[in-house]
């Protein structure tokens, strides 16, 4: 599905990642807290990446909220559950308080939860403070909060359009990182929560 052109006000999202692939034929790992779920072949990088359902979510390596670089691609063999929020959107915060527990239930069976934070409550480009005072706020501590820069010149934009789903908008990535869904969730937090807890069990029943 290709995003549209948005004419609509209010909570609109873009996907940023930084930079695309990390390296032209292998992977080099990052120093994080978190864990990695495995490691990207070569045949990663036999193909073009993107944001589009079925295309391999690109290698963006951002900045976590203790300052480390994450790479995406660490949770290859994982299924990986992609929020993009913003600081002032309210349902995105709503359902930052409940991000923590329900990476707790499915830890164990190969999941992994990955807020992407593109702006901040005032800022119209999110920064490391932002993210910290995320976590904090929220108490989103055991799962990564990255910095994804709106300035073109530093990050990969999916699309130059914008879209017309408002935030929280919930990407769903399978084990070998490829775009599952690309809007998984709703308005309000409560039936986000449940369309993301369907969205897992599908896809680890595959």
């Amino acid at each position: 599905m290709r995003f549209s052109v948005a004419l609509l006000a209010g909570c609109v999202p873009h996907l940023y990642s930084d930079g695309g692939d990390s390296a032209p034929t292998e992977w080099a790992p990052v120093e994080n807290t978190w864990k990695q779920c495995g490691t990207p072949p070569p045949s990663f990088y036999d193909e073009p990446t993107g944001y589009d359902v079925g295309e391999r979510f690109p290698d963006a390596r951002l900045a976590d909220q203790h300052g480390d670089t994450v790479s995406m691609w660490q949770f290859t063999d994982c299924v990986t559950i992609v929020d993009l929020s913003t600081g002032w959107c309210g349902p995105c915060q709503q359902l930052a308080q409940r991000v923590d527990e329900l990476y707790g239930e499915y830890d164990a069976r190969g999941v992994m939860y990955v807020t992407l934070l593109s702006q901040g409550v005032n800022n119209p480009s999110a920064d490391l403070s932002d993210v910290q005072a995320w976590s904090s706020q929220y108490a989103v501590i055991d799962t990564p909060v990255l910095v994804d820069p709106s300035d073109p010149k530093k990050g990969l934009k999916s699309h130059s359009e914008q879209i017309t789903q408002s935030f929280p908008r919930i990407v769903s990535l399978d084990r070998d990182m490829r775009v599952v869904n690309d809007n998984v969730g709703a308005g309000d937090a409560d039936t986000t929560e449940k369309l993301i807890r369907a969205e897992i069990e599908r896809l680890l029943a595959e």
